[in-house]
């Protein structure tokens, strides 16, 4: 939701500062609200709809990360965060002036996204200022792996720029059967972390408390 050229709103899920499980070192995440993909098990389920959410300025989005504390990081995730392409931009060109590299988690995969930027800038410019894309929709019957930060076996990582290849180790040896327990913002508890489906049955039991905030598109 663009008003005019300094101002873009996004309909955000969830945001929160300090997570270790998402990325490596100490990160800010930012979860959209809405996907149009709809994968069966997923994990954030309340982040599916384009009607749920918060509306917020992108900058109140930078504010709150910039006064987080000492951040390596930011991921995107949701819902789906190429849905909102001006907004993930913005936020992505916010955090870059603060010297964050980016993970950004989303449904579509690679090559389908630079067709999309031929015909919509803003994906364009979003993908530009990705350090790692992990893609592809999540499939419940491939989420086998217990290691790498994706939510099922077809998901790929992409490391596009130096700065990301230069976490690969991360990416490749993260264990799945980890999370941690964090207060959002607005002060709601999240689950947070990239479950596999052993490890997705203790959510299940967990959520019933707080919201899962993993990612597994």
């Amino acid at each position: 939701m663009v008003h005019t050229r300094d101002e873009v709103e996004a309909r955000i899920h969830a945001v929160l500062v300090g997570a270790t499980r998402l990325g490596p070192g100490r990160r800010a995440v930012v979860w959209f609200q809405g996907c149009p993909f709809r994968c069966r098990g997923c994990i954030t389920p309340d982040a599916l709809s384009f009607d749920g959410g918060t509306v917020m300025d992108v900058a109140e989005v930078i504010r709150g990360i910039n006064t987080g504390g000492d951040i390596d990081g930011v991921t995107c995730s949701g819902g789906e965060p190429f849905a909102q392409p001006e907004a993930l931009v913005a936020i992505l060109r916010g955090t870059r002036r603060l010297r964050l590299g980016s993970i950004v988690f989303s449904g579509y995969e690679l090559d389908g996204l630079r067709r999309l930027g031929s015909r919509r800038p803003a994906v364009a410019d979003a993908l530009a200022l990705v350090d790692v894309l992990i893609d592809g929709v999540y499939i419940d019957s491939a989420n086998v792996s217990k290691t790498g930060l994706r939510g099922s076996d077809n998901q790929r990582i992409h490391f596009l720029t130096d700065r990301g290849r230069a976490e690969f180790d991360y990416f490749s040896t993260y264990d799945r059967g980890a999370f941690e327990i964090l207060p959002t913002a607005a002060g709601e508890t999240m689950l947070v972390g990239v479950p596999n489906r052993r490890a997705g049955s203790v959510w299940q039991i967990l959520g019933t408390n707080g919201r899962a905030g993993g990612d597994d598109e």
